[in-house]
């Protein structure tokens, strides 16, 4: 089995990211239903899942052109940090009690994978 190449991990997470961006623009109350929230909370908190899939299109978009030209370093990096927060906001929901532990620690775990991913690529990227 081989391991995935630069070349499949950018234009995967780009993909990734348009997708879910999509899906979170569509339908905004799933979000919050993903991360356990009542149906109700996550219905009045749509319009952050909204706000949050224009950044994921926005990464989604970023990371797909500038790979195609070779310059999706930049974006690679831009989708760490947008993960990493995302992991980090999360574990503090959890420990809040805000949200699921469960349910958002799936997610965090998730985020972990796309981190470790998107660090592999962004360095394979450096090479000639």
């Amino acid at each position: 089995m081989r391991l995935p190449s630069t070349a499949d991990v950018i234009p995967l997470t780009g993909g990734l990211r348009l997708g879910i961006g999509g899906v979170m623009l569509a339908r905004p109350g799933l979000l919050g239903a993903v991360l356990g929230m009542d149906r109700a909370t996550a219905r009045r908190s749509g319009w952050l899942a909204q706000m949050i899939a224009g950044r994921e299109l926005a990464l989604g978009m970023g990371t797909l052109v500038s790979g195609r030209q070779g310059g999706a370093r930049p974006w690679l990096a831009g989708q760490m940090i947008a993960d990493s927060v995302d992991a980090v906001a999360l574990a503090l929901a959890i420990r809040a009690k805000a949200v699921h532990p469960l349910l958002a620690g799936a997610v965090v775990g998730v985020a972990g994978l796309a981190i470790a991913a998107e660090a592999a690529a962004w360095r394979a990227a450096a090479r000639p």
